[in-house]
């Protein structure tokens, strides 16, 4: 596979963060957001308050353990959807100085993986995972961060109205996100955000013409072993080069960075044509990965770090950069260790944590209990959240070759744990089979250890 070459400026004609076509092609004034898809036969409701807890009080802290990276990918400009793994993130490179940005315009898309490849917005994730981890893991749930997000939301009480689609492949949940369209665009723009990424981080030689970059952790959350995508705003690292104006991507897929891609029988494009897959960059740890944050001035007296813990637990990014600006000047930048605050924020959200976990534990027993093992999940605001039949306008998680494959790669992962374990698991299953979680009830949070 090849890419033509790049003529175009910085971040290519395609801005980093959404597509020159895009931009203008609706603006603040006269946008109109897509009709949301019709809904299926109601299944059951689950009411705000009625999640059950998941272990007693007086038992050890409930929270994320054990996170380590397992894949990476980056999308990247061109026609078609093309990914490049390990991919690498934006380097941290700041200018010296008080910088002056433009005011953010254009369209940027909700969700990038849906936009890059609708058919099948998971799939790319897993691909990487295949690619990068032929060591098959034990998953009982696959995520983003912005459906954990939504539902973490939910259990505070904070939650907006959201869409997500349920699929079980083999004995493992997938929670998928879902908007009204695969290309829904953030409406009204405004402020800096975008055009601080543009101004403060870079992409490296090899990967100019990246339009994002996304990771995938592991971690253990109340028990439950849960693999996480998510986009990352940079990485903190040693200066490097910015990748030139008119550099050719096609030169650097053969790049490794020291990284192993195991590629044997592994899927590196649907059977459907739809996807493409390289290789470039080099796998980057999670101790620099950096989130980025920008908020006027005016909002300094606002516990904003406190706003935006719970989505940097989720993703369990150790860097945060939170900087203001006054009408877009940027002055006081840099970057904290914010480690400590999230393990902080943690012990703080016991409960509404304890909850997640009961609540995921109800998703997996509805969902594994299901003939088909495809719902649809709809939180509605301030409300309750009612499980559904998925209609077939919603597709499927995965074309049918990656599923094949997808499947064994799970199945694999939850016999060595079996294994590992002398035939005791902590997820739905110890041989392999569904656990009898109807055996469990409220009282012990769906723990799934009843029958023993």
């Amino acid at each position: 596979m090849a890419f033509r070459k790049s003529t175009y400026g910085r971040w290519g004609n395609y801005g980093r963060w959404g597509t020159s076509r895009d931009r203008g092609a609706r603006s603040g004034t006269d946008y109109q957001p897509s009709p949301p898809p019709p809904l299926g036969e109601l299944i059951k409701t689950l009411p705000l308050n009625d999640t059950g807890s998941v272990v007693s009080d007086g038992e050890e802290d409930c929270g994320i353990s054990n996170t380590r990276l397992v894949a990476s990918y980056s999308w990247m400009n061109g026609p078609g959807a093309k990914i490049v793994v390990p991919g690498k993130p934006p380097l941290w490179t700041p200018p010296k100085g008080p910088q002056k940005l433009r005011e953010d315009s254009g369209v940027f898309y909700r969700d990038r993986n849906a936009a890059s490849y609708p058919s099948h917005p998971m799939e790319p994730a897993v691909i990487s995972i295949m690619r990068m981890h032929p060591e098959p893991l034990s998953v009982d749930f696959v995520a983003c961060a912005s459906t954990l997000g939504n539902l973490l939301r939910h259990v505070r009480g904070a939650g907006q109205s959201f869409r997500m689609l349920v699929e079980v492949v083999g004995q493992t949940v997938h929670l998928i996100r879902r908007e009204n369209s695969p290309n829904e665009s953030i409406p009204n723009v405004r402020g800096y955000g975008h055009r601080f990424l543009e101004a403060y981080t870079s992409w490296e030689p090899g990967l100019g013409r990246s339009l994002s970059h996304q990771r995938i952790v592991k971690f253990c959350l109340g028990g439950l072993d849960v693999l996480v995508r998510y986009e990352v705003d940079g990485y903190v690292g040693s200066e490097q080069p910015r990748a030139s104006a008119g550099e050719d991507t096609a030169d650097a897929l053969g790049q490794m960075g020291g990284l192993r891609l195991h590629q044997d029988d592994v899927v590196t494009e649907s059977k459907d044509g739809g996807l493409e897959v390289g290789n470039a960059g080099s796998s980057t740890p999670q101790n620099p990965i950096l989130g980025i944050k920008t908020r006027s001035i005016n909002a300094r007296h606002k516990d904003n770090l406190g706003e935006q813990m719970p989505r940097l637990w989720a993703r369990q990014s150790p860097k945060l950069v939170l900087t203001y600006h006054t009408q877009g000047v940027f002055e006081d930048v840099h970057v904290q260790d914010i480690s400590t605050a999230i393990k902080d924020w943690e012990a703080d959200n016991q409960a509404a944590i304890r909850q997640l976990v009961a609540l995921l534990r109800n998703l997996a027993r509805d969902a594994l209990a299901d003939e088909d093992g495809k719902l649809e999940l709809l939180g509605r605001e301030g409300g309750e959240l009612e499980l559904r039949r998925r209609l077939p306008d919603a597709g499927t998680a995965f074309s049918r070759s990656v599923r094949a494959q997808w499947e064994d790669w799970l199945d694999e992962g939850r016999k060595k744990e079996a294994v590992d374990d002398d035939g005791f698991s902590d997820g739905w299953s110890d041989d392999g089979g569904a656990k009898d979680l109807t055996a469990c009830d409220r009282d012990c949070g769906y723990c799934g250890k009843c029958q023993y």
